[in-house]
């Protein structure tokens, strides 16, 4: 499987569990991923889907 074949989620994966963390994607949370790279910079941009009023607000 090459990069191209995996979803931007799996790379966005593979990238934190190569520096040792993990991740817990909640696909239904999250809008978009972009993960952009020039050079030696590795940037990645979560975009969280609005949640809706009266949803459960005890995450803060």
């Amino acid at each position: 499987m090459t990069d191209s074949d995996k979803t931007e989620a799996e790379i966005l994966q593979q990238w934190i569990e190569a520096v040792g963390g993990s991740i817990s994607l909640g696909e239904s949370l999250l809008k978009s991923v972009e993960v952009s790279k020039r050079g030696d910079k590795l940037t990645i941009v979560l975009k969280k889907k609005k949640q809706k009023k009266g949803a459960d607000q005890t995450q803060r």
